[in-house]
């Protein structure tokens, strides 16, 4: 299941967002970096915006720890989000947000999820303002 109603377009009403990096059917239990390796922000590193993580799928009786998210700038490293300190419930869907704020630009953020019991897919977005 994609994004129905994502940041990027509740931002986009308030004119308020001119960066958006989607990364659709990502597996879980391993580091996932948007934009991913190779690739960057267009047209250039956020320096403000959210992070949403949204299970596409769940595997039968899964569950879901969100890591330790971290934003980049290639220099400065900062924990966007500590992680989560008890994985959710089994057959609990997930859909978090979470605000960054930085004086320098992102040019990346490690998204950190771990799963268990059976396999499960993610939709990260990154929406954001220079």
């Amino acid at each position: 299941m994609t994004f129905v109603h994502s940041i990027s377009r509740w931002l986009r009403t308030l004119n308020g967002t001119d960066i958006n990096f989607r990364s659709l059917g990502q597996s879980g239990n391993t580091v996932i970096t948007v934009p991913p390796s190779g690739t960057t922000f267009w047209p250039g590193n956020p320096r403000a915006g959210y992070v949403r993580i949204k299970q596409s799928s769940l595997g039968t009786n899964g569950t879901v720890n969100i890591g330790v998210i971290q934003a980049t700038d290639g220099t400065n490293v900062a924990n966007l989000y500590p992680g989560d300190i008890a994985a959710s419930a089994n057959n609990q869907y997930i859909d978090s947000s979470y605000l960054f704020v930085y004086d320098w630009g992102v040019a990346n953020i490690n998204v950190n999820i771990v799963t268990a019991n059976a396999a499960s897919t993610f939709d990260i977005e990154v929406v954001g303002i220079r």
